[in-house]
Formats: structure tokens, sequence, C-alpha cells
């Protein structure tokens, strides 16, 4: 059994809630060779399966925390494959994040545009 260690910092602003967690064990699920461990440290050290969204998310990891993760499995290929994975999908998640923020923001300032001009058009 081969076991590679790593780490990465999360990048989401809104931290590990539900969306990302199911993203990362959706993602895991699909190596089902490999065991995956991630671990926050702390004053409390927690740990989760990569393949519960649940325990994951109970990490309560915010921006900026960093995870550590712990892989196991009998191909070395499949583990630095996987660990390429969630590192892509780290960054992928941050991106599709801030992009939905931002999209909710204009909305809010088209809307205030729109009303502003409907109270001129009135008077």
């Amino acid at each position: 059994m081969i076991s590679l260690k790593g780490s990465f910092t999360i990048k989401n602003r809104l931290g590990w809630h539900a969306r990302p967690c199911a993203r990362f064990a959706s993602l895991i699920k699909t190596y089902e060779n490999i065991n995956v461990v991630f671990e926050t440290t702390g004053n409390v050290p927690k740990h989760a399966s990569g393949k519960s969204t649940f325990e994951m998310m109970q990490l309560g990891a915010n921006h900026g925390n960093v995870i550590n993760y712990t892989l196991q499995g009998n191909d070395e290929n499949e583990l630095n494959t996987l660990i390429k994975g969630l590192s892509a999908l780290n960054e992928q998640i941050a991106i599709e994040e801030e992009l939905e923020e931002r999209k909710k923001e204009r909305k809010k300032e088209r809307k205030k545009a729109s009303t502003s001009k409907k109270c001129f058009t009135k008077i």
C-alpha cells in the first residue's frame, strides 16, 4: 500500500460548504481503490473521509484554512492523478464561486438602477 501526503489552502471565499464538499467527494469516489482522509489542524485536529460530504463539511474549513490530506492506494499513478485533480478542483471551485458572486452583484446593481429609473419616470 502506497501512502502520499499533501496539503492545500481553501481558496473558496465561502469555505467548504455543501457544494464544494460534494464535488470533492464525487471526484474521490471515482477512484474506488483509493482511500482519502482530510485533516484540519488547530486546537482540536479533525479528520474526515474524502468520500463523505457530511464529514468534510464537519471540518468547518474556511477560506484560507490549510487542509492536509493522506491518500492510500496501490497505484502510484492513480494517486498522483487524484492529487492533481484535487488541486485543480480547489482552484475551479474558487473561480466559479467568485463568478457567481459577481453575477449576483451585477443583478443587484441592475435592479437598483431600474428601480431608480422608474422613480424618475413617475415624477
